[in-house]
């Protein structure tokens, strides 16, 4: 005869493990900062003055060696509006 000697089965310790493990996974990663946000002046007055979207795309790559899609930077220069806004 095999005795079989184990734990029995909890699942509310086995759920709370597992709800602490999700929530490690959940946790926000910060990553860095764009590398556009130094360049947030420029962009806002190049927008103001009438360029598109797609011609901040061509001076960043161009002129600043940066490549960027151009949902992106519309992305990032809706946000940094709406920071400024929340600060006034």
């Amino acid at each position: 005869m095999n005795n079989i000697v184990g734990k029995l089965f909890m699942p509310e310790d086995v759920l709370s493990k597992i709800k602490s493990d999700r929530a490690v996974r959940r946790k926000r990663r910060v990553w860095g900062k764009s590398r556009i946000n130094i360049l947030m002046a420029e962009l806002l007055n190049l927008k103001e003055a009438g360029a598109s979207y797609a011609d901040l795309e061509f001076w960043l790559r161009k002129e600043k060696r940066i490549k960027i899609h151009r949902s992106n930077i519309k992305r990032a220069m809706d946000k940094f509006k709406l920071l400024n806004q929340r600060q006034i």
